[in-house]
């Protein structure tokens, strides 16, 4: 899991500073939160002006939302003058303020469902405001941070990247630096099976020279950790020490915990890969101080399950056990899962109301092209058949926006599709596999030496179905989704599935393929993949076949998949009452293709479906 990708008021009525002024409260000193308190102390007494609100609220709206970021308890407080701030000085902007600061609110408290939701209506908000792009784009990016959050890092990326020219544009570095380091923890972290520590060093060495031009404490403290952490695993002692020290350093001076959290586990981590396994239970169990000093229940869950892990490396599976109940409490209390159900919702409510703005838009500009060509009409009759032109050429137009809205459609269908199957995929892997374990853990932790021989014979078949269960739980949750399948090729990741089947036996699976299908979208890999699945599924469960061979291949036009195997075959022209070939013409359909199947009974089958490449 991602260790830092959660980002980082005046107050503006009297009684506000009443109930929750410096003295009801005993925050620990910040010198830049006191430096901002301190501007909002002298803009309320500057005379009204647009200058003046407009940067009251936007110190404001910042105050809200760092201390938000500290889990500061004046942070409500703060988040209620932007509401009072709201009635006393309107403005379009600020409305799409209050809602990202409250998303903010909930956001660093775990509540990943509220959160969403604030930060989707508070980007409606801000892109009918218009106006200067900065508060807009990071609130694309903070969008981003939750579904990355909740696992779902493709559509984190696709945020993102819709950030990401907007970031570059602004003189200000915050935005194109947290979408810069992000790359540099996919790049980095274990959780998406990368691991290009040189690669992820050229983000973060971006984003340091980036740096003087930003003004977040987070990442001043943040960057130098993750260059620390990349030069370890390089083999630079030196520049990793500089780089950590530099920013616990930092980290202090702003009272951050986030950072000194992320640091710790990321030595532990490295301790652990290195296979020392009892400074690793060290690092991490300093790693769960600061966590829990931060207060953000995410830190503390991944700080809780990583230090179950190394626990029960060095055999304290009692402790191990005690930490993995508690993750698991607070992993319920984040409703991941839930989450993943909601985003398609919210996303589809958010491109609704998008599209809405854009046709308003159109409508208001078209009424004045309409007014202006009456006028036109009144006076120069001559200009009938240029103005017969022109609406031919806004009917093709619409034509083509008609098109490409169903094309949108399609491909929103199969992103459905697709976040369903990793929903499941990781609700299999993270809550049910994680409970599973800690059965195994018990289980070998048992001594049975004085037992007798029956009872040991009993203990050790069940010892073998649980782990019989285990691997079968990883295996459907891989192959309902591998989390590999948008970062490498259709190829490497069949690849992949077929070395699992084979493990399993007594059917040998062989793939013929080269790796040509480097160039294929996502929404075509998913689909192939799916196919394959649906077919090796039915081959197992019906076929009682020896071998099966799965070939895929690309010509000048198309991409070929054919699956064959020597098992019992069928009866093609007979009504099938399952669902697995109905699947898979479902798929073909909606890639635009077609498919056969030759198979006679004791023949064995071959299944072969042609993709047109105009849709890869």
């Amino acid at each position: 899991m991602h260790l830092r990708l959660l980002l980082i008021s005046w107050l503006s009525l009297g009684h506000v500073w009443a109930q929750h002024g410096p003295n009801s409260i005993n925050p620990a000193p910040n010198p830049i939160i006191d430096t901002l308190l301190a501007k909002l102390t002298g803009l309320r007494q500057q005379p009204a002006s647009v200058g003046r609100d407009t940067t009251l609220w936007l110190t404001t709206s910042l105050v809200t939302e760092r201390l938000c970021n500290l889990r500061d308890p004046r942070a409500a407080a703060y988040l209620d003058s932007l509401r009072q701030l709201l009635l006393r000085l309107p403005w379009a902007k600020g409305e799409g303020l209050l809602w990202r600061a409250t998303g903010k609110s909930y956001d660093a408290s775990g509540r990943y469902q509220p959160a969403l939701a604030a930060y989707m209506r508070a980007a409606t908000l801000l892109e009918k405001a218009g106006g200067d792009t900065y508060e807009l784009t990071y609130t694309y990016i903070l969008i981003a941070f939750v579904l990355n959050n909740t696992n779902q890092t493709p559509a984190c990326i696709r945020w993102l990247e819709k950030a990401r020219p907007l970031a570059t544009k602004s003189l200000n570095t915050n935005n194109i630096c947290w979408i810069l380091d992000f790359y540099g923890d996919y790049n980095f972290y274990e959780k998406w099976g990368i691991r290009n520590y040189k690669k992820a060093l050229g983000y973060y060495l971006a984003v340091e020279r980036l740096l003087p031009r930003a003004t977040s404490p987070r990442l001043k403290a943040d960057n130098p950790h993750m260059l620390a952490a990349c030069y370890l695993y390089l083999g630079d002692t030196l520049r990793a020490s500089t780089y950590r020290q530099q920013a616990l350093t930092i980290s202090r001076l702003v009272n951050d915990r986030i950072v000194p959290f992320a640091v710790h586990a990321d030595l532990a981590d490295i301790s652990a890969s290195r296979h020392q396994y009892p400074q690793a239970v060290a690092y991490a169990d300093t790693a769960l101080h600061y966590a829990q000093l931060s207060g953000w229940p995410e830190m503390i869950s991944r700080a809780e399950g990583a230090l179950a892990r190394y626990n029960h490396l060095v055999g304290n599976d009692r402790t191990a056990y005690t930490l993995l109940n508690q993750f698991h409490r607070h992993e319920d209390s984040l409703s991941r899962v839930a989450v993943q159900k909601q985003f398609n919702e919210l996303q589809t409510k958010y491109n609704a109301q998008n599209n809405q703005l854009k046709i308003s838009q159109l409508e208001q500009a078209s009424a004045q092209r309409v007014r202006n060509s009456l006028w036109i009409l009144l006076g120069i009759g001559g200009l009938i058949g240029g103005l017969v032109i022109y609406g031919n050429q806004r009917l093709r137009r619409a034509n083509r926006l008609l098109l490409a809205s169903h094309e949108a459609t399609r491909t929103a269908l199969m992103t459905g599709q697709t976040q369903e199957r990793k929903r499941v995929a990781t609700e299999l892997h993270d809550s049910l596999n994680t409970k599973v374990a800690p059965i195994r853990w018990r289980l070998q932790a048992v001594p049975t030496g004085r037992w007798p021989q029956r009872d040991q014979v009993n203990y050790a078949e069940v010892l073998a179905m649980v782990n019989e269960l285990y691997d079968d739980i990883r295996l459907i949750s891989h192959g309902m989704l591998p989390h590999n399948l948008a970062t490498q090729s259709l190829h490497m990741v069949l690849q992949k599935l077929v070395g699992q089947l084979n493990q399993r036996g007594p059917i040998r699976f062989q793939l013929v393929a080269d790796d040509t299908t480097a160039n294929l979208t996502d929404p075509i890999k998913f689909q192939v993949y799916s196919i394959v699945l649906e077919l090796t599924n039915n081959v197992l469960r019906h076929a009682r076949a020896s071998h099966v061979w799965i070939s895929l291949s690309q010509t000048d036009t198309t991409l070929v998949l054919t699956v064959s195997d020597d098992g019992l075959g069928f009866n093609p022209d007979q009504p099938s009452e399952g669902m697995g070939l109905q699947n898979i013409d479902s798929r073909v359909q909606s890639l635009g293709g077609v498919w056969a199947v030759t198979s006679r009974p004791n023949e064995g089958t071959q299944i072969r479906l042609t993709v047109p490449k105009g849709v890869v």
